[in-house]
């Protein structure tokens, strides 16, 4: 607590060590002129900590409380809420990795920009995630470091309480994870790299769970799941002339092994077509099969162009009602669900992706009405959802490793547990004696009779 409060005062960096047990908000309190931090958690009788754990505002590098300021104030710890909504039976399992999950957050926990408010809305939602666990019976201590884009990540690893940690988060950036990395492998410390970064250090290190895959490994996933799914179709595909994009490297390799494909079996089958999204109609109809089901495939996930094509289709299919058109696409379009849902369910479309936000779930609908109650404001605009994304990480690691302890893998036998509400995640080795990498992928399908299935692979 002393190193959390010289850190606000002197406003010297941030890097924090916050020892926390997750916390249901019990009501909310708004800041009044000569309010203090310290006064606030005592008038309630908590501790800092755990008055900083629900606000993960007050974390920032030079955190000053201000008049009219909302805090959540949560429970204190000895306090066990009486309902008891969820699954009970982690109460009641042997905790594999001990009495009590130590948990590590380091990633960038501030305001100053993009990157930071999306990490906080990730730890938010990861705390959400662990006060649901404490209400199931784990005990989990959280220390969280802000971890930012200039921070030299071996100055936090000196720290006393990094080392205790069972499991690590973080961190956000590629030139902090081998520092990192390597101090998890020395110290048997299982961690979780939660976002996209570079480099092959999980193929190195067996205490590694990568949760996002390369470009080039979705671009081969999506490759395979469109020969499995689209075996019998006549592939049709639409250059929209966008020379900012960068979806030629999977056009590219999708004709590739269509070619690899019509080579083997010395078949017209496996033929396609090529158009242009500016050819007139006659030349647009000429690619498409009479015979077969077609698929569209564009070379940019843009939305301008993806409106054009979609207009040329249903010219098309007005003009000759017989011709069958599904669409593959791009997780991008998941951002365009507003405009363009209808358009999917009409043209069958496949969009692939490994994860797949579904606002209507009562159990996301549900997650996102406590997370306003919690902090006083709507999740960002984002996809995937990056406090879903927490959610989902605390429900999933720290369920793992209570149950299997330094034994859990995440392969799909380790990983029926527990449903994620928005990113699907089972692992396997990425190389021989190396960490886990998150293998999930799945079509998001939107049938024409107004359903939407999410088949994994």
């Amino acid at each position: 607590m002393r190193r959390f409060l010289r850190h606000v005062i002197l406003a010297l960096v941030w890097v924090c060590s916050l020892s926390v047990t997750a916390q249901s908000v019990r009501e909310q309190y708004k800041a009044k002129k000569k309010d203090t931090v310290f006064g606030i958690a005592r008038q309630y009788g908590i501790t800092i900590e755990e008055l900083a754990a629900a606000n993960p505002q007050m974390q920032a590098s030079g955190y000053q409380l201000k008049k009219g300021e909302v805090l959540n104030i949560p429970y204190p710890l000895a306090y066990t809420p009486t309902k008891q909504s969820e699954q009970p039976d982690l109460a009641k399992s042997k905790d594999a990795a001990g009495n009590r999950l130590r948990v590590g957050i380091m990633l960038p926990l501030h305001s100053q920009d993009g990157d930071g408010r999306r990490m906080v809305e990730y730890y938010r939602g990861f705390l959400m995630g662990c006060d649901s666990l404490r209400r199931q019976g784990l005990s989990i201590d959280i220390h969280a470091w802000n971890v930012s884009a200039d921070a030299d990540v071996r100055t936090t690893l000196l720290e006393s309480e990094v080392a205790k940690c069972d499991i690590i988060f973080g961190p956000l950036y590629t030139k902090q994870v081998s520092a990192l990395s390597n101090f998890c492998q020395l110290n048997g410390i299982k961690l979780v790299i939660p976002f996209s970064i570079s480099g092959n250090d999980v193929e190195k290190n067996p205490q590694i769970f990568k949760v996002y895959q390369s470009a080039a490994l979705q671009t081969d996933m999506a490759v395979s799941a469109f020969q499995e799914r689209f075996s019998g179709y006549h592939p049709v595909f639409v250059d929209c002339n966008d020379s900012t994009s960068k979806k030629g490297s999977f056009t590219s390799a999708l004709r590739m092994r269509l070619d690899e494909k019509a080579h083997q079996a010395e078949a017209s089958s496996f033929s396609y077509n090529i158009t242009n999204v500016r050819s007139t109609a006659e030349q647009f109809s000429k690619a498409f099969s009479r015979t077969q089901p077609n698929v569209v495939v564009l070379n940019t996930a843009r939305s301008p162009e993806l409106n054009m094509v979609l207009s040329k289709l249903d010219a098309l299919c007005q003009l000759d009602p017989s011709i069958s058109v599904s669409l593959f696409g791009y997780t991008e379009w998941l951002m365009y669900l507003k405009n363009y849902q209808e358009y999917f369910h009409r043209y069958d479309a496949y969009i692939p992706t490994n994860f797949f936000y579904n606002p209507f779930s009562p159990q996301v609908k549900s997650l996102e009405d406590n997370y306003r109650k919690w902090f006083g404001e709507d999740m960002q605009y984002a996809l995937p959802r990056f406090a879903v994304t927490g959610y989902d990480h605390a429900q999933y690691f720290l369920r793992g490793i209570h149950l299997y302890g330094k034994g859990f893998t995440g392969d799909r036998g380790q990983s029926a547990f527990f449903r994620p509400l928005q990113t699907p995640l089972h692992f396997k080795q990425a190389a021989d004696r190396g960490g886990r990498m998150n293998d999930t992928f799945m079509l998001i399908h939107y049938k024409r009779d107004h359903t939407i299935d999410a088949i994994s692979y």
